[in-house]
């Protein structure tokens, strides 16, 4: 049987080598905070592709900080249509419900392989309460959530397929790099399938492969071995229905 005090040091290495930190939740704290606040209570956990972190009518009990891999965040409708009303990328913090007797109205399912920072929502608003600069940063996150809802809201329910292929792959760009594609040939890593693409934009996976058959031949984007390349920003942008890239929300990936 572990010793309580060796958990305690192995949590608080853990937190101060985090490579999320600065992007998530945490980053307000020094890492002696982390270990006695929150290291202590959490614990790293691996998930497979296709896993469930949560699912959509279960009750909160822990939050998670994104270490590795993308999920879906997804809602099942009554009539078995699958909506993605969000992607959760590395650095980002999902699970935390601002009711306890809620349940979840949406679940987060595993694209990739996934590492995740697991943490006690019980211990999460002990913390929250007790750190105001801990508050302060949760908001500034629900904040950023619900802007990028209001993005994803107009990207599916105001613009045409095209357009709303082309601003969710620059939006996840920006998202993944901090910045908006400079030049041609820039790529990222990108695991997302059709049947995603599809149900991020309220379309069937036969238009969004049509969209981006049409990005490709036009020389915009191209989708290869799981990854996104941009041949040409400024038409990417423009395919997207916008002026300039900053258009699209992309929140700060790290705290000010």
């Amino acid at each position: 049987m572990s010793q309580p005090g060796a958990q305690a040091s192995h949590a608080g290495r853990r937190c101060a080598f985090c490579l999320s930190r600065k992007a998530g939740i945490c980053a307000p704290l020094p890492s002696t905070d982390l270990e006695v606040m929150l290291g202590r209570s959490s614990e790293d956990r691996a998930f497979p592709p296709g896993a469930l972190v949560y699912r959509q009518g279960s009750m909160p009990s822990a939050s998670f900080t994104v270490h590795d891999g993308w999920l879906a965040l997804a809602v099942l409708t009554p009539n078995g249509e699958r909506a993605i009303v969000d992607f959760a990328l590395p650095g980002d913090f999902i699970g935390f419900h601002g009711e306890s007797e809620v349940p979840f109205n949406h679940s987060a399912e595993c694209l990739t392989p996934v590492r995740a920072c697991v943490l006690p929502t019980v211990q999460m608003r002990h913390a929250v309460a007790e750190r105001p600069e801990l508050a302060l940063r949760l908001a500034q996150l629900a904040a950023c959530a619900e802007l990028r809802a209001q993005d994803h809201l107009v990207n599916v329910g105001a613009r045409h397929a095209p357009e709303r292929i082309a601003h969710l792959l620059l939006a996840l760009f920006l998202r993944v790099n901090g910045r908006p594609p400079s030049r041609a040939g820039e790529s990222i890593g990108f695991p997302l399938r059709l049947s995603d693409i599809g149900e991020a934009t309220a379309l069937t996976a036969v238009h969004a492969s049509r969209v981006l058959k049409r990005l490709r031949l036009d020389g915009i984007v191209a989708l290869r071995n799981r990854r996104l390349t941009v041949l040409d920003p400024a038409r990417l942008v423009a395919a997207a229905g916008l002026e300039e890239p900053t258009e699209v929300y992309a929140p700060p990936r790290r705290i000010a």
